[in-house]
């Protein structure tokens, strides 16, 4: 089994690990300043034109990312160390080389320069969803945890980290993450989601069918928590509404993370009433 092998958490480990970076805003401002041509080179770009560079390096790493590669270079040689470190690292994570991505976060997060600390908590996110996709849940907790340390309060980190904590199968420690989560913001569907599964594993069904209807009642349309209301029924041996549960999900998300787990649920409930 890989990290993310709980059929909900690997869900969320998709849904965290691939989410977009963000452009730093600031990364160019605190970078440009200061910074005079060395001679017999050629003028760097003003920081306008350097920002305008780094968002279109970005959209490249998204899109074509072996062209920002090249772009990440022009701005590494032109002295924008910071976006260009960013612009590499999401440029890696899109061509699937995830650790080396991770690396590239990191390096961006621990050698700052003059970014604000914000911005290198968003670093070390970065580099924890690039470790998760990478399948090392360990760095990818240590990096949300380094994330943690700099913006205490951020319910997207918490969430996060336990993500990273119950792939390692620390339910117990994921869950004091999913509670701070949910003091500090009462409606996050996916940490009620998270927080079910999390107290599914643990055996504490009850508390986790609490959760699943409050998330429910926030969205009755998410397929996440069709998808956890039918791992729930099956682990309570409840497999006709497991099924009904994990049809709910594929009708849903048919081509998404949710439905194509419960999708294969439903394969492997079939399979078992054929070979008895």
């Amino acid at each position: 089994d890989g990290p993310c092998s709980d059929a909900t958490l690997g869900e969320s480990c998709a849904m965290h690990a691939f989410r977009p970076a963000r452009i730093i805003p600031l990364v160019l401002l605190t970078f440009s300043a200061g910074l005079a041509p060395r001679a017999a080179e050629a003028p760097r770009p003003t920081a306008a034109g350097a920002a305008a560079s780094y968002a279109a390096c970005m959209e490249l790493a998204r899109r074509t990312p072996d062209e920002a590669l090249v772009r990440a270079e022009g701005l590494m040689k032109a002295g924008f160390t910071a976006p260009a470190r960013h612009c590499l690292g999401t440029a890696l994570l899109t061509l699937g080389r995830a650790a080396q991505a991770a690396r590239v976060f990191l390096d961006l997060a621990r050698n700052p320069g003059d970014i604000a600390p914000t911005e290198r908590a968003e670093a070390f996110g970065q580099a924890g969803r690039a470790w998760l996709e990478a399948g090392d849940a360990a760095r990818a907790e240590a990096a949300y945890s380094e994330a943690l340390d700099i913006t205490p309060g951020d319910v997207l980190r918490l969430i996060d980290r336990a993500i990273a904590r119950g792939a390692q199968k620390r339910d117990f420690e994921a869950l004091d993450d999913l509670n701070r989560a949910l003091e500090l913001a009462p409606d996050s569907t996916d940490a009620r989601i998270l927080r079910a599964a999390a107290n599914r594993r643990a055996g504490a069904s009850e508390l986790a069918e609490e959760d699943i209807k409050a998330a429910l009642a926030l969205d009755p349309e998410s397929p996440a928590a069709w998808l956890e209301i039918g791992l729930l029924a099956q682990s309570r041996k409840q497999m006709a509404k497991a099924r009904a549960a994990f049809a709910k999900a594929v009708a849903l998300d048919p081509a998404g993370p949710s439905g194509l787990t419960a999708r294969a649920a439903l394969a492997r409930l079939d399979a078992r009433k054929k070979s008895r």
